[in-house]
């Protein structure tokens, strides 16, 4: 993991991972996660801005990217699966980046004197596959 404050929890490893061009060619912020020294995997995340324009939560896009330069890729083969204990353990584990204002600190979202972040992470349905059972 990079210059990036990374969380390490018994879960697992969390962090911002900057900004970054995706197999679409279109911007994407992106965090990086690694369960129980598994490799590392990706996902991406957007603020949602309220009727004011200043204030924003978090909505988790996608996750489960092996290599950071194919977030934006919609095909379900880009993306891995996961059980449903693996999902609440990821779930968990991005909940405590955005709740860590430390981990925040220097993320362009959450620099901003006049935005504010109100604390809520919204997770987009379909945002991680989930293995069928």
């Amino acid at each position: 993991m990079s210059s990036r404050k990374t969380l390490e929890l018994p879960a697992g490893k969390i962090r911002f991972a900057g900004s970054v061009r995706g197999v679409d060619d279109a911007g994407h912020d992106a965090f990086e996660l690694s369960v129980s020294g598994s490799q590392a995997l990706y996902g991406e995340w957007t603020e949602i801005y309220s009727e004011n324009g200043y204030d924003f939560e978090i909505e988790i896009v996608s996750f489960g990217y092996t290599y950071i330069e194919n977030l934006g890729n919609t095909h379900p083969g880009a993306r891995q699966k996961f059980g449903a204990h693996d999902v609440n353990s990821i779930r968990g584990l991005i909940e405590a980046l955005f709740a860590s204002e430390e981990a925040r600190t220097g993320v362009p979202a959450f620099t901003s004197k006049d935005a504010r972040y109100l604390g809520r992470v919204i997770f987009r349905p379909g945002w991680v596959r989930k293995e069928l059972i």
